[in-house]
């Protein structure tokens, strides 16, 4: 079983994942599978760190 420590590293590095993907694309609206292409992630987890509050 994975080490909870690397689990949350995962979690924060698709996190910026995710936010350097928005930040590249730009202002505006974008399909969520050149969010997902952009951060290398697949398109649901992508999908679930833009859905996290």
């Amino acid at each position: 079983m994975p080490h909870p420590a690397s689990l949350s590293g995962h979690t924060v590095a698709r996190t910026i994942a995710v936010l350097r993907a928005l930040a590249a694309l730009g202002p505006g609206e974008h399909p969520l599978t050149a969010i997902a292409e952009s951060a290398e992630l697949p398109s649901a987890t992508a999908h679930r760190y833009l859905q996290a509050r």
